[in-house]
């Protein structure tokens, strides 16, 4: 009995001694194995092997240090080895909205996140610790860094312009991965979220706005006013041309046809001078009778008397 119990008790610890020797690595993380406090191994994605072995060989503070890539099952010394997960997959940052003053010394709200993951989990579990710290950190980073690089550009710029927002983001990443590669972490983007007026501005904003609608109107209204009197100056002209032209050809007109009555006239004259004069007579008399209350006194002696009386 007794040594069943303890072939039971021996095969018990076996299993957990076996349990407790080896570890797994999934596709999503990457391992660091302590000693009594002191790294001995790290395990990290085939696609960074190299430069994680790169950068822990650079530093002698992490001489000794085993470091293997790939995923699946490894061994570890039980009861004395810890093993610690970092994950390989993107952190998100997601600051608080708040004010930054750019270079026209306007104050814009601005909510920016970034996006970042852990590239060498030797120097984070050295020089960071947690995430909640690089957190903190990326925070400390980003904030000085995004008001030095919106200190230099307007605040139109900043909200409308997007190819220079963009670029200011680009460079912001790249400058803080300067620092933070030594932590062993990396800023994937940066990105604007919104980026406004403090709302106690608006009213300002708005009568502002007004303001430069208002001028452009006024502008635009003398413009077309100046336009208007160039075309009716411009019309006033061309009709005084035109006038002029048409007087000219009518007074030409008019004096040719006279000259053709006074021809005709003449023609006539020379043809029956007695009938001409006495059509002329006829015609004076008619312009003179137009009133019906006008009164005419004839000459019994007069052509026309004679005319009308049938008197030789």
């Amino acid at each position: 009995m007794k040594k069943t119990i303890i072939i039971c008790i021996v095969a018990v610890l076996a299993i957990i001694l076996i349990n407790t020797a080896y570890f797994t690595v999934d596709e999503t993380h990457q391992v660091v194995i302590s000693r009594f406090g002191e790294i001995v191994k790290v395990v990290v994605p085939e696609e960074t092997y190299e430069t994680v072995k790169a950068e822990l060989a650079a530093d002698s503070r992490f001489d000794g240090i085993k470091v293997e890539q790939g995923r699946g099952l490894f061994f570890k010394v039980p009861f004395i080895d810890t093993v610690q997960y970092f994950s390989t997959q993107l952190y998100t940052y997601d600051a608080s909205a708040r004010e930054v003053i750019t270079y026209d010394k306007k104050s814009v709200t601005i909510d920016n996140s970034a996006q970042w993951h852990i590239t060498n989990p030797v120097l984070f579990k050295v020089s960071i610790g947690s995430v909640n710290n690089a957190q903190s950190r990326i925070d400390d980073l980003l904030y000085s860094k995004m008001n030095e690089k919106v200190g230099k550009i307007t605040a139109a710029t900043l909200i409308s312009d997007r190819e220079t927002s963009e670029e200011m983001l680009m460079q912001i990443a790249d400058e803080n991965n300067s620092t933070l590669n030594q932590y062993g972490m990396n800023i994937t983007f940066v990105r604007i979220k919104k980026a406004d007026y403090p709302e106690e501005n608006y009213d300002n904003i708005y009568d502002r706005m007004i303001a430069e609608r208002n001028q452009m109107a006024t502008l635009y209204r003398s413009e077309g006013q100046e336009e208007a009197l160039k075309i009716k100056s411009d019309a006033d002209k061309q009709a005084a041309v035109i006038t002029a032209e048409a007087e000219k050809q009518a007074a030409i007109t008019r004096g040719q046809a006279d000259a053709d009555a006074a021809k005709i006239y003449n023609e006539a004259y020379a043809v029956d001078r007695e009938f001409y004069e006495f059509y002329r007579t006829l015609l004076a008399y008619k312009e003179s009778l137009t009133d019906a209350d006008t009164t005419i006194i004839i000459d019994k002696d007069s052509p026309f008397a004679q005319y009308l009386y049938g008197v030789d």
